[in-house]
């Protein structure tokens, strides 16, 4: 929110060697007040309940931070969504360690399921975008919200990072591959023309050649909208990173390479069938700090 969107914006003008918004307006061109011109907006609703995976350190888990780790209560979000649009934001992106679990630490029966409706109240707002909802606490309640809110967008980002049960296990996740496929095949029921997004790992420690065919396998089966893909690398701190990486460096980039290869042919197949059809869609600024936007 305000406090985290603030200091964000601090370091990058500590970087840059600057002080002022005046400073900052010098590299960006801006229309008016610093977020005149963002037409999309990022808003990130903080749950404390996000349990780590295995291979990744997270912001605040080792007890220092640079934002505000109290809960935030909806309406300082609702506060922050007001300022967002008055600021010209027509899209507000909803971004967290672990969307789902928003709600959690405040007692908030209704979740995110709940923050997704009173967000599609507001006036101004054209589009509510979710990013990262953890595929092991996603609720019928949340599909229903993405399915009958009509600005919030038919579109999720659930990383999986695997689809093998004894690697989903190394990894912490929390789920197993017969959960995601229900899931899965609930949004695509329930949400109509709803594009999934997601993230896969490849070479995670003691993967075998097999295990990669499995998740392989699983992406060409489920023909996602979008994949995204990383090949893994060591990180101290974390659970993984105290475990013996079998897969060699010339492994990791050849599964990560056949994985990207494989979702490229499905996301041609299904850009093909959009022909013809008339979409609405929103262009990004392009901006020196995010110039292939």
């Amino acid at each position: 929110t305000t406090l985290f969107r603030s200091q964000c914006i601090k370091r990058v003008l500590k970087s840059q060697g600057l002080a002022t918004w005046d400073g900052i307006q010098s590299l960006v061109p801006f229309d008016g007040g610093p977020f005149a011109t963002f037409e999309a907006a990022w808003i990130y609703p903080h749950s404390s309940p996000y349990m780590p995976d295995s291979f990744m350190e997270v912001i605040g888990t080792k007890g220092t931070t640079h934002i505000d780790r109290q809960a935030e209560a909806i309406d300082a979000i609702l506060d922050e969504a007001r300022e967002l649009i008055a600021d010209g934001a027509v899209e507000l992106v909803l971004i967290g360690q672990d969307t789902t679990a928003y709600g959690q630490d405040i007692g908030y029966a209704p979740g995110l399921a709940g923050l997704l409706r009173t967000l599609n109240e507001l006036d101004g707002v054209e589009w509510l975008r979710l990013m990262y909802a953890y595929p092991s606490v996603f609720t019928d309640e949340m599909i229903e919200a993405i399915a009958s809110c009509e600005r919030v967008v038919k579109y999720v980002d659930i990383p999986l990072q695997h689809i093998n049960d004894r690697l989903l296990k190394a990894m912490a996740r929390r789920t197993t591959r017969v959960q995601t496929e229900r899931l899965l095949e609930s949004l695509r029921q329930r949400v109509d023309d709803i594009a999934i997004r997601t993230t896969f790992i490849a070479g995670f420690p003691g993967e075998t050649e097999e295990e990669f065919g499995e998740m392989l396998d699983f992406v060409e089966e489920t023909r996602f909208e979008r994949v995204g893909a990383f090949r893994y690398s060591h990180e101290d701190g974390t659970v993984a990173g105290g475990m013996e990486d079998t897969v060699s460096e010339d492994e990791k980039l050849e599964r990560y390479e056949r994985l990207l290869e494989a979702q490229a042919e499905i996301s041609l197949a299904k850009n093909r069938e959009l022909r013809s059809e008339e979409r609405r869609v929103g262009k990004e600024c392009r901006s020196r700090w995010a110039p292939y936007h």
